[in-house]
């Protein structure tokens, strides 16, 4: 499904794909044991001000995203797709 304009954190829901955000918000990725392996999301700065105003994707409980337990998104207009590879999410 697709979560759009966003004004306020959000944590994905397992039918979730796409995930736009508007203005500084935290998006928490669910935990992976909960999902399957190969679960990806697009995530978004629809209002294409995260250089002012970043968007924190979080990852839940001992997951991680490329070894880190969050990350920042603070370039205007940017996206990222998440995998979760069956042990931890990676940028894609």
């Amino acid at each position: 499904s697709v979560a759009t304009g966003l004004t306020s954190n959000y944590v994905a829901n397992i039918g979730d794909y796409y995930i736009g955000v508007n203005g500084a918000r935290k998006v928490t990725l669910p935990l992976g044991s909960s999902i399957s392996t190969g679960k990806s999301y697009v995530i978004k700065d629809e209002a294409g001000n995260a250089s002012a105003f970043s968007v924190l994707l979080q990852a839940s409980g001992s997951d991680l995203i490329d070894g880190n337990s969050n990350v920042t998104m603070a370039l205007n207009n940017i996206s990222l797709t998440t995998l979760w590879t069956g042990t931890r999410w990676s940028l894609i």
